[in-house]
């Protein structure tokens, strides 16, 4: 009986672990072929993974959504979260739509009982999120979200983590504006293109960098004109809306000189579409590229001496974003009883640095 005892005592001593329903966003198509963002995907979840896992104090359960059924399988997920309110701590989502997901989460987040929530890589932000919709349009104030004026959440913003889109899109528009100032001084051109490459759902990175071109250009006498185009974050969707351009849009008196796009993958269609239109036999000017993400499939190109499209890209801290909810989930379970406060937590972001001194890389 004394063992019995001591058995229980040592137990009720044991720290209680808390339980995270993780739901990431989809890996493959059809179970067997990789997604474009597989990489930058797989890096977050693995790192997120680590971290948590270092603590020893969470057990996470980890859901990745079907490719053809994101949105659908992500919202019934949290909705079982909102019909079964107790059965974990913590809810961590990165969100495949904000879109269509919004109603889902003003409800998790108004039910008693239901695990606390925390957005990463993807959340509500201050920025228009979707064009012409002023639902999206959240106030923010320093690292605090506080109640938006439209009827998008009744009482707080949900928390979210993510790298700092805005900084991002600066850093690129910096990049492309000196490549844009050698062939001010090279061409005799008065007007240049520029293309911000959108991915679907998320125009902040895009919105800041149409933003500071225009600044930026605002004291020369050669104007650069910032064109939008929209696509899905996917390899071909980056090839087809830049070779519909090329081919239907593109102003013979106004030279193409960059594409800011906003991740890696449309990137790399844009640098195959290039290949594809023999760009060089057909435009006085040689357009630059500018990615977003950093993964490995890009940055090799940056590396390689001879390379002629992709100058650069954002190179995003997947490592430092997780960081900071490993950090944060770990002050509030130190003290469970402090309240849920809204954070807006960004992790930092630098252009990449090639591995070799890159001279006279305008001229490739």
């Amino acid at each position: 009986m004394k063992e019995w005892f001591n058995y229980i005592n040592r137990y009720k001593k044991r720290p209680l672990k808390r339980k995270i329903l993780f739901i990431n966003q989809p890996l493959f198509k059809d179970g067997k072929e990789e997604v474009d963002t597989f990489d930058y995907f797989c890096q977050l979840f693995a790192s997120l993974n680590i971290h948590l896992d270092s603590l020893k104090k969470f057990d996470v359960v980890t859901k990745v959504v079907s490719f053809d059924k994101a949105i659908e399988e992500q919202n019934l997920l949290i909705k079982y979260c909102v019909e079964n309110p107790y059965e974990y701590d913590y809810l961590i989502v990165n969100l495949f739509s904000r879109k269509e997901s919004i109603d889902n989460i003003k409800e998790l987040m108004n039910t008693e009982g239901a695990p606390k929530l925390i957005l990463i890589d993807k959340g509500f932000r201050d920025e228009a999120c979707c064009k012409d919709d002023e639902i999206w349009k959240m106030k923010k104030t320093g690292n605090q979200m506080f109640k938006n004026s439209f009827d998008s959440f009744d009482k707080v913003m949900p928390s979210y983590f993510q790298v700092s889109w805005e900084k991002g899109g600066e850093m690129a528009a910096l990049q492309i504006f000196d490549y844009a100032k050698h062939c001010f001084k090279k061409y005799d051109y008065n007007e240049y293109d520029i293309i911000v490459l959108h991915g679907n759902d998320c125009f902040e990175r895009g919105l800041k960098f149409k933003q500071k071109i225009e600044t930026l250009n605002s004291g020369f006498e050669k104007k650069l004109t910032v064109q939008e185009l929209e696509s899905d974050f996917s390899n071909n969707g980056g090839y087809d809306e830049i070779n519909n351009y090329l081919n239907t849009k593109h102003n013979g008196d106004r030279p193409l000189i960059g594409v800011f796009c906003s991740n890696d993958e449309m990137a790399l269609g844009v640098r195959r579409a290039f290949i594809d239109f023999e760009l060089d036999s057909k435009l006085p000017v040689r357009p630059k590229i500018v990615g977003f993400d950093g993964i490995k499939d890009v940055t090799l190109h940056i590396d390689h001496q001879m390379e002629k499209y992709i100058l650069n890209t954002v190179n995003v801290k997947v490592n430092e974003m997780t960081k900071n909810v490993y950090l944060f989930l770990n002050r509030y379970n130190t003290n469970p009883k402090a309240d849920w406060v809204e954070n807006y937590i960004e992790a930092d972001c630098k252009l990449y640095k090639p591995i070799h001194q890159q001279r006279n890389r305008y001229d490739k």
